[in-house]
């Protein structure tokens, strides 16, 4: 069985836990502990997968009695609760602060921002939305900002028949939606799941996986939704350790 096979069997699983999220409570009722810990220090493996993924999408430790209330629950209910923590609504804050981080080059959102982005991106292409809205309020010349867009998605700069070309887009079509068909280029979506399998399963996708997500990316998957598909698969689940997963799409450096 391909890993690429297992994956989509876990993006569809994704797609179950997910339709339940508004029939259970959630993370709202999971029981809060006063402060992180100290299983997460010598952690056994579904112990260690917990605490990554409170690293990786809120953003912090998990506190002791999460890790008592989901610890036990693995490897059997990794999708839900991957998926759950995920779409959390602090987990949607910490990626909207890390959106506009990267994307703004440091700046923080205002609270107005947070409260309306987090509701949007759920929603389909909310969060190609959000990279777009925040691509293209970057300044300079015309020139400058594609170059700036190559290096954002790309991380490359753009050859001069490129830059001509999508110059004359911007003219046309834009700086919004400009930024979001650069992000959406087979290449930009390639180095994204390349990236993203890097830093979520510790290694380098095979083509058909690359190509794969690639499409999926193109056709509506989130970023967010990759991931967790990614994080909660088998790989996922035995890969935990050493993860540095970001809260907003890089192409490079990887930070494993």
């Amino acid at each position: 069985m391909t890993r690429t096979s297992t994956i989509r069997r876990t993006l569809a699983a994704l797609a179950v836990a997910t339709a339940g999220l508004a029939a259970t409570a959630g993370l709202g009722t999971t029981p809060a502990g006063a402060g992180v810990s100290e299983a997460c220090e010598e952690p056994d493996e579904a112990t260690d997968f917990v605490c990554r993924a409170y690293e990786s999408f809120p953003r912090r430790g998990a506190t002791t009695a999460e890790v008592e209330y989901w610890a036990p629950q693995m490897p059997a209910r990794r999708t839900f609760f991957i998926a759950t923590l995920a779409r959390s609504l602090e987990s949607r804050e910490e990626t909207v602060v890390a959106y506009y981080g990267q994307f703004l080059d440091g700046e923080a959102p205002s609270e107005a921002d947070i409260d309306y982005w987090v509701g949007e991106v759920l929603k389909p292409n909310g969060l190609r939305r959000l990279e777009a809205t925040l691509s293209s309020v970057l300044g300079g010349t015309v020139p400058d900002w594609v170059q700036a867009m190559y290096a954002q998605y790309l991380d490359r700069e753009a050859e001069p028949a490129e830059l001509t070309y999508w110059t004359g887009r911007v003219a046309t079509r834009g700086r919004n939606l400009t930024a979001a068909d650069i992000a959406y280029t087979p290449e930009a979506r390639g180095l994204r799941v390349h990236w993203t399998f890097a830093n979520e399963l510790q290694y380098l996708p095979d083509n058909v996986s690359r190509d794969y997500w690639a499409e999926r990316l193109r056709t509506g998957t989130s970023w967010l939704d990759m991931r967790i598909a990614l994080r909660s698969s088998a790989d996922g689940y035995a890969q935990s350790t050493g993860l540095c997963s970001p809260s907003a799409p890089r192409t490079g450096p990887y930070c494993i």
